[in-house]
């Protein structure tokens, strides 16, 4: 059976990271925390419970076993976001110099590599595309903040709003990896954008807010966007907005405090393909034994088996069964049964008949 991939998990985590003193109001950036892709795998996040610098963590996904993976450097890490396997973190540091860049990682924090050294300037920010091919990324460019995107091993970096005398950040991919949302300095405030991931037909989305909106991170099917809006009053509110500006909705209004940082939960998709079944060993069609070994096997790793004897019903029975039987004609139907749930609903069928001795 076939299982689509699973997709990746986030959740954003308090805390920032000042790229410059100069562009500190309009690029501070949150530091997150990242869930494996998958159900159940870890939080990537940052934090200094470690000291006085910040660090990259990862935890269980109910908080055991947090493990310092950024403890050798004295310099601060954050911002970590998984790629869309699982295997490699990208962060924010700036253990190499006085500017922050993009690193990447394996997921225990070996092998940490700087992408973006090549650059003076400062780089934060990191998002992977869906497919784990290239990072957005944040980059203090000629005096104001720039979208750029590279590959997952930093090459080719690319100015996706260089058109633009303002400042952009916080990029975000859609789950199709087609577009990317992000922060721009419009006019005086804030708003979410989205553009194509090369850069095209910028477009405002908050157009119609003359508040700051930031923060804004796609649905998992891309329909709708997710961001922080001071619209509603003195306080930040999280949002969700249709991927086209449509119907933006006040999801905190009832709190009187500052709520910011959302991001949405990638479930795996429910499986609901069923297995198949194989009988792989069993009696000949005509036999004198009546002594049947049977050995099952399904293409669903994990599937438990029931099996029907002649009239009887489905019971549950081992991936190998053995049958002492009368001389008469049988017939043996097995089904598997996956960890989901889902019955095989053509069951494997093996008849044969144990003649009478001569």
């Amino acid at each position: 059976m076939t299982r689509e991939p699973g997709a990746r998990l986030r959740l954003i985590a308090a805390g920032a990271l000042l790229l410059a003193a100069a562009v500190a109001a309009a690029s501070a950036g949150s530091s997150e925390a990242a869930f494996a892709p998958g159900a159940n795998g870890l939080i990537a996040l940052s934090s200094d419970r470690d000291g006085g610098d910040s660090d990259v963590f990862t935890m269980g996904a109910d908080g055991s076993a947090p493990t310092n993976l950024t403890s050798e450097s004295a310099a601060g890490d954050s911002q970590p976001a998984f790629s869309p396997d699982g295997t490699r973190i990208a962060f924010t540091s700036d253990r190499d110099g006085g500017d922050t860049d993009v690193f990447t990682m394996s997921a225990d924090g070996s092998s940490p590599t700087n992408l973006t050294s090549a650059s003076a300037a400062p780089d934060s920010q990191p998002d992977f595309s869906p497919d784990g091919t290239r990072i957005a990324f944040t980059r203090l460019d000629g005096g104001d903040l720039d979208v750029f995107t590279m590959g997952a091993d930093g090459s080719a970096p690319t100015n996706l709003t260089s058109a633009s005398a303002t400042s952009d950040s916080q990029p975000a991919f859609s789950p199709d990896g087609t577009t990317i949302a992000f922060r721009r300095l419009d006019g005086g405030d804030l708003d979410v954008f989205v553009m194509g991931a090369d850069g095209s037909a910028p477009t405002n989305l908050t157009s119609d807010s003359a508040a700051e909106d930031s923060q804004p991170v796609f649905s998992p099917d891309g329909t709708r966007i997710a961001f922080r809006s001071f619209r509603d009053g003195g306080d930040s509110d999280v949002f969700v907005m249709g991927a086209d500006d449509s119907a933006p909705t006040n999801l905190t209004s009832t709190s009187a405090a500052f709520d910011s940082e959302p991001d949405w939960q990638r479930l795996e998709p429910p499986d609901t393909d069923p297995p198949e079944t194989t009988i792989t060993k069993g009696p000949k069609k005509k036999t004198e034994k009546r002594k049947a070994k049977f050995e099952f096997s399904s293409d669903e790793p994990g599937s438990t088996f029931e099996c029907k004897l002649d009239k009887g019903g489905f019971e549950p029975c081992d991936a190998s069964e053995k049958f002492k039987l009368k001389r008469k004609r049988h017939t043996l139907e097995v089904r598997a049964v996956d960890p989901a749930g889902n019955v095989d609903p053509t069951p494997a069928e093996r008849k044969w008949r144990i003649k009478k001795k001569h």
